[in-house]
């Protein structure tokens, strides 16, 4: 048996098939249900026998024998202050092995490891409760991402936020979600670098917009280009940026998104401000509708607030100032206190001269 494995080593024209071999062969040596043990505890980043239990709900009444066992074998670490892992190699291995094999069980495994884990309320567990979730049940995962990602957003976790977005992404590497999915972890990707990395956030959004018309998701499609437009008009590319917005709003009309609509009027308003100030104000003022008829008291208060900055430059103070305290009033009313603290600056400078 040894100068079999021997052989089979010499043989091997890779360090990864080499490797392979080395854990096939531990593989063999070890008793059937820690070998069942070890495959599944791969599926999570960390485990302990409780987790064991939850994987492999038929070896609950030795969990904790088969915790100690597995402990012993080479390729299982200490995992600081939450029991023990398998070595990223090794893990990494079982992991594809087992998806090529039988996705059907590795989405059973990682279906139990996401019931688990979703119990927890600490960052990092809910990472690891949606990091499963989404090869188990892809769609319940990207809305549950979007949730958490405005979670981490809100409480400024911005490091948390990168280490989501980087789970997610291990799983987009090796095809473990649907293509709808992958688009929209791209989109979050892409927000998440738009000031920091500008340029690389232009090519993730070219992804996901790729991704989302392949699979005919409209919605997905224009959001990915009215973010594409927002990142080159960032870099300063407002001819380009200009071309993208209206693209958008034409998508949003053809699928009757009044919100995107608006959204993307304000956007060609916001363009069209400092090179046609007239035209501004009336794409403003058509986006400003738009707001009010979907009672989005935010993008009234932003428009408003824009309106306001056009007619200030055209010195048109006086309309310039009731344009000004509607949007106060309206950041007030939401608690937007960045708006209303932006607006009384504006109703500052208008009142200086």
């Amino acid at each position: 048996m040894i100068n079999d494995l021997l052989q089979r080593l010499r043989l091997a024209e890779t360090d990864e098939e080499r490797s392979w071999i080395a854990t096939e062969s531990l593989l063999e040596s070890l008793p059937e249900d820690v070998k069942t043990a070890l495959w599944a505890v791969a599926i999570p980043h960390w485990f302990d026998a409780d987790i064991l239990a939850a994987l492999c709900p038929e070896l609950v009444d030795r969990a904790h024998e088969i915790y100690q066992q597995l402990q012993t074998i080479s390729c299982v670490e200490v995992f600081p202050e939450r029991g023990h892992n398998v070595h990223e190699l090794t893990r990494n291995q079982l992991l594809e092995k087992l998806w090529h094999k039988d996705r059907e069980h590795f989405r059973n495994l990682s279906s139990k490891a996401a019931t688990y884990f979703a119990k927890g309320d600490s960052p990092e567990v809910k990472i690891e409760w949606l990091y499963h979730l989404v090869v188990s049940d892809s769609n319940n995962g990207i809305e549950q991402l979007f949730g958490l990602v405005e979670e981490f957003n809100s409480s400024f976790q911005r490091e948390e936020l990168e280490k989501l977005i980087s789970s997610f992404l291990v799983q987009v590497k090796f095809e473990r979600v649907l293509s709808l999915a992958k688009a929209s972890i791209y989109f979050r990707e892409g927000k998440s670098k738009f000031f920091s990395q500008a340029s690389e956030a232009l090519e993730i959004y070219e992804q996901a917009q790729s991704l989302y018309q392949r699979v005919g998701y409209r919605s997905g499609e224009s959001n990915a280009i009215l973010e594409i437009g927002n990142i080159l008009q960032f870099l300063g590319r407002s001819d380009e940026a200009y071309e993208k917005y209206d693209q958008a709003l034409n998508l949003y009309r053809h699928t009757n998104d009044q919100l995107g609509e608006a959204n993307a009027l304000k956007a060609i308003g916001d363009v069209s401000q400092f090179l046609y100030q007239e035209r501004a104000v009336e794409i403003y003022t058509s986006a400003l509708n738009l707001y009010r008829k979907i009672n989005d008291h935010l993008g009234e208060a932003n428009t408003l607030k824009a309106i306001g900055d056009v007619l200030q430059f055209l010195k048109r103070s006086t309309e310039a100032l009731e344009r000004y305290e509607a949007a106060l009033s309206f950041y007030r009313e939401i608690g937007a206190r960045l708006g209303e603290a932006n607006t009384l600056k504006a109703i500052g400078d208008v009142l200086q001269f």
